[in-house]
């Protein structure tokens, strides 16, 4: 019964919706920005071609 349970939770994790369309996402490093991230955004969010910017503490889970 609880391989069942486990097997049900992966299948669903596996086939949930991210929220994301994983092709158009650019991850950039910020350790060295971090500090001036406020900067950074209102620079990126100059250019034509970023529609959304966002922190995270952690990667977004692109593999499936």
């Amino acid at each position: 019964m609880g391989m069942i349970v486990i097997y049900r939770q992966i299948a669903y994790i596996n086939n949930k919706s991210l929220g994301f369309d994983k092709e158009n996402l650019i991850m950039v490093p910020i350790e060295g920005i971090c500090k001036n991230y406020e900067v950074f955004k209102q620079e990126l969010s100059r250019e034509a071609g970023i529609k959304q910017i966002t922190s995270a503490s952690n990667s977004p889970p692109l593999s499936r």
